[in-house]
């Protein structure tokens, strides 16, 4: 078969089309080499709560007052709804060691009832003065008038002799014996409540075990339907909260590549988990923080709507940053089980940005909870055998 000639025109055409041709892919590989690489990956996953006040339902004001707990105001910050409840946790321990002691120390001092007075030692040894909740509850009893007398009268006991020295002043009464000391509130002139408080001062004074069990007693009795209360408006608070609580995480967004790239302001966050799966949370890099505010009885709302700004964030070439986000929407009904499964320490989860061009950037999945989980902790054994 003759070879075919080109003519000079043919020659030179496919030489500008092979030009041509060259050109476009030397310089599609050169944006190929130059593009955007960015990643991302997860730093931490928490939860915090909405940045204005909460109102709050009349069934857990009357509960805070049938607590004889601090007023709740109608409008409250997440933050100040949240302090009061770690305070409530912190009140309900303290009446569970106050009746736990007491219990321990009445049943006790049924076996020494032939004695009828308190040594020094046993005194150091009640509840009464190993916990500041029982004088503080007596103290709240003497208060509100809600409480029997003891056995023994004034006139009785100050037949007795006395272990400690009692005196008045800066609005107070104190009892010195000498080793240790009692101080208690007289921040009031009403004449019941000073006589019930000398009497409780004298009974120690002088170490009358009747009239100190009496007093035990009256605390344990009402530190029982305090403790109740006190549950039953904790669980209330904790009904409020944990649905406006939001996802709080912190991401790292990395860029390998030679051009800068930028990352729209919303993510997801994907947990690998049967009751989420289909179900990405939308995250957002909205700059609002938990409100600060105090307490209100109303809520006005403002003239002019507030800027809620959730701002795109470039990653210049090499470079990397920290990104803060927050849950665009309270988790609801779904706030209980992320808690139940972060507490275990199995929650596993991954974050998922988009680029301004409209590419995915998938961080790899990790594992985040209150405590460590059981295949890090394996994990963490076995290279501590190996060291």
């Amino acid at each position: 078969m003759p070879a075919r000639t080109f003519s000079f025109k043919e020659v030179v055409i496919t030489a500008l089309v092979s030009l041509v041709i060259s050109g476009i892919g030397g310089a599609l590989f050169n944006e190929y080499l130059s593009r955007a690489k960015p990643s991302t990956s997860l730093i931490s996953v928490a939860f915090k709560g909405p940045s204005g006040l909460i109102e709050v339902p009349p069934d857990l004001r009357t509960a805070a007052e049938k607590a004889r707990w601090k007023p709740i105001q109608r409008y409250v910050s997440f933050t100040e709804l949240l302090k009061d409840r770690e305070e409530i946790l912190e009140r309900i321990a303290q009446l569970q060691e106050g009746i736990d002691l007491t219990s321990m120390w009445l049943e006790e001092s049924k076996k020494a009832m032939n004695r009828s007075i308190l040594t020094g030692d046993e005194l150091q040894v009640t509840p009464f003065m190993k916990t500041n909740v029982v004088p503080d509850t007596l103290v709240t009893l003497f208060h509100f008038r809600d409480y029997s007398p003891p056995p023994h009268s004034m006139v009785q006991l100050r037949s007795l002799p006395s272990m400690a020295a009692i005196s008045e002043g800066n609005q107070a009464l104190d009892i010195d014996f000498g080793f240790s000391g009692i101080h208690m509130p007289e921040d009031t002139q009403e004449r019941e409540y000073l006589r019930a408080l000398h009497l409780l001062a004298e009974s120690l004074s002088r170490g009358d075990r009747q009239n100190i069990a009496h007093y035990h007693q009256l605390f344990s009795q009402d530190a029982e339907l305090q403790l109740r209360s006190l549950q039953r408006l904790e669980q209330l608070l904790r009904q409020l909260l944990v649905p406006r609580a939001r996802l709080d995480i912190d991401a790292f967004v990395s860029n390998t590549g030679r051009s800068a790239v930028v990352i729209k302001p919303f993510f997801a966050l994907v947990i690998d988990h049967p009751d989420f799966k289909g179900r990405p949370f939308i995250l957002s890099t909205s700059k609002f923080a938990p409100s600060l505010l105090t307490g209100k009885d109303v809520d006005i709302a403002p003239l002019l709507p507030e800027s809620s700004a959730t701002p795109y964030f470039s990653v210049d070439p090499g470079q990397s940053k920290t990104v803060h986000l927050v849950g665009a929407y309270p988790l609801g009904d779904d706030a209980i089980k992320i808690v139940q499964i972060y507490g275990t320490g199995l929650l596993n989860c991954k974050i998922v940005g988009f680029t301004e061009s409209g590419d995915t950037v998938t961080s790899s999945l990790s594992s985040f909870g209150a405590q460590i989980n059981s295949s890090d902790k394996k994990t963490i054994e076995d290279q501590g055998r190996k060291m």
